[in-house]
């Protein structure tokens, strides 16, 4: 391709695309993502099983304190081998050493498999500054609650138990929150403006709402990815 260099990344591995000054990772799937300079948080949940360390591999490198029984887990994975087990025990999340914080459009995705079915939180900013929540209902639909807490369902499909899915919460330049699964969009939620925050994995900030089952693939992003229907990566 004219104009184009592509380089390798020593630490990581990754294939990175320059655009006239402008360095953008090449995804797993070979396309180079458009949005790479604007991951904000990413959790491969790699590592060995047992393992409670869960590395950041965005440019933020936050530090994710495990708490409760949250470790690494081989014996589910979407990509890597290994990803988050968390086993719906008091206490049993991901803490981020800061928020992360959106005053614009976003994406706020992750893989998901549940092994069981309740509330429970995927991502959560809840009980700190400007925090909204992700997270599924008793019925598996994902719901979005927004600062003030109040909770809009998406009722346009559900996640079933012992399956991996894809599921994302996005924000557009409309300020439209909108949930998706597996690539459709399952609901347009709210029209919600100001600064929506994240900091907890696997808990809806509430006690009793942590996730049962395993995560993989975490990704925060500031910028709204999905206007449309779309094939999910299975590695990213």
């Amino acid at each position: 391709m004219t104009g184009v260099r592509r380089t390798a990344n020593r630490s990581t591995g990754a294939d990175l695309m320059k655009y006239g000054g402008r360095i953008a990772a090449v995804s797993r799937s070979g396309a180079p993502d458009p949005f790479a300079d604007l991951i904000v948080l990413r959790l491969r949940m790699n590592g060995v099983n047992g393992s409670t360390t869960f590395t950041d591999s965005s440019s933020s490198a936050l530090t994710m304190t495990a708490g409760g029984n949250a470790q690494i887990s081989t014996t589910q994975s979407k990509e890597g081998g290994s990803s988050g087990y968390f086993n719906n025990s008091s206490g049993t999340f991901l803490t981020a050493s800061s928020s992360v914080s959106f005053s614009g459009s976003y994406t706020a995705e992750a893989w998901a498999y549940p092994t069981t079915l309740g509330t429970c939180g995927i991502l959560s900013g809840r009980g700190y500054s400007n925090g909204v929540v992700m997270r599924i209902n008793g019925s598996g639909q994902l719901q979005f609650l927004d600062t003030g807490l109040t909770t809009y369902t998406a009722t346009g499909g559900a996640l079933t138990a012992d399956v991996w899915h894809h599921v994302a919460i996005t924000r557009d330049a409309s300020n439209q929150v909108s949930a998706w699964l597996n690539g459709s969009k399952v609901g347009d939620l709210v029209v919600s403006s100001g600064t929506h925050s994240f900091r907890q994995v696997a808990y809806a900030g509430s006690g009793g709402e942590e996730w049962a089952g395993y995560l993989d693939l975490v990704r925060l992003t500031a910028g709204c990815r999905y206007s449309s229907a779309f094939t999910p990566l299975s590695s990213y």
